[in-house]
């Protein structure tokens, strides 16, 4: 190579950095300023219940911590697994999340059957969690079970007669109420719905005898249901003259997550901008106190708590998961 050619060699090398570093500049400058426009969040059931009230609160707050509104969209079905398969296909920008259940998403991809297609948990990552919820059995105000030992015994006595819910198979709630069966030795007629508004709606109306829900509706509509029992270590801050399974005799602890993700593949960060946001919105006093008008007690995961919570209960539930692999309606 002559003077010449080493010269122009040597400027073409450096126009290549210099405009490799100036699109990283821009595209940090981007990312920096996100979000510039509204973002979406798509909720996979429906309106009025647990998850849709949660997402909306999110909503309430976001442009105080991100300067931009949330759009809520509601894709109820598949206990949740539409909005998530959407969001699979999304742009992975920042400009569109979802809210998730913990364990219904990480059980929900380990147990579909051969050839079904369908989101998996690599596919997105945590932004964190806001609240962990106990579940919660709930009857009408008028129902004939006053206690827990009434509900088991009459179940007991009268197998698949009691007609219980759930958000869908292998939802967040359908996995509660499998194991209140196990644990009591029951057996009940599932009804699915779309969402924890639609159930209590049917509970009330006399579709079903008994809500497999969380403790946000032993809030929400305690004027209008008797709750027998709640699944924590300890009384619902929120519900504290509920007693526990565990005060009644039942060793069942069991919660579900308000958990927020995107795709996996979105910048870096604009992940790290929704991380620092999400865990400020959960010190927000005002957003604590909404959370609680929706049932929910503040109680923050980091993303990489959220991540650990979740490998718990796959690695600590093995009997959950191969319920569902040979589940049949």
């Amino acid at each position: 190579m002559n003077f010449y050619q080493n010269t122009l060699f040597v400027r073409r090398a450096i126009q290549c950095v210099t405009f490799a570093a100036c699109i990283a500049v821009i595209s940090s400058t981007v990312n920096a300023q996100y979000p510039t426009k509204e973002v979406t969040a798509l909720v996979g059931y429906g309106a009025g219940g647990g998850t849709d009230t949660y997402t909306r609160t999110v909503g309430k707050y976001f442009p105080k911590y991100f300067g931009q509104t949330l759009l809520v969209i509601n894709k109820p079905g598949n206990a949740g697994q539409i909005a998530l398969n959407q969001l699979a296909k999304t742009k992975p920008d920042g400009y569109t999340i979802a809210p998730v259940q913990i364990p219904a998403y990480v059980i929900q991809p380990r147990v579909r059957k051969p050839g079904q297609r369908g989101f998996s948990n690599d596919q997105f990552k945590y932004l964190g969690t806001h609240a962990r919820i106990p579940g919660a059995l709930i009857v009408r105000k008028d129902s004939p079970y006053k206690t827990l030992d009434d509900f088991v015994k009459f179940a007991k006595a009268n197998p698949k007669k009691i007609i219980a819910s759930a958000a869908g198979i292998a939802s967040s709630n359908h996995a509660f109420l499998v194991r209140v069966e196990n644990l009591t030795g029951i057996k009940t007629t599932l009804v699915t719905y779309k969402g924890g508004g639609r159930i209590l709606k049917a509970l009330l109306g006399g579709e079903i005898n008994v809500m497999a829900a969380n403790a946000i509706w032993a809030t929400r509509a305690k004027d209008e249901t008797r709750t027998l029992a709640i699944a924590s270590e300890q009384r619902y801050p929120l519900n504290p003259d509920i007693p526990t399974f565990r005060e009644q005799g039942y060793d069942l602890v069991d919660y579900l997550t308000r958990t927020l993700v995107v795709p996996a593949t979105t910048p870096e960060e604009v992940v790290a901008r929704l991380r620092k946001g999400m865990e400020e919105m959960s010190k927000d006093p005002e957003f604590v106190k909404d959370l609680a008008k929706t049932g929910l007690v503040a109680d923050f995961l980091s993303a990489e708590k959220t991540e650990d919570y979740a490998d718990n209960y796959v690695k600590n539930n093995p009997e959950m998961l191969e319920f569902f692999k040979n589940y049949k309606r």
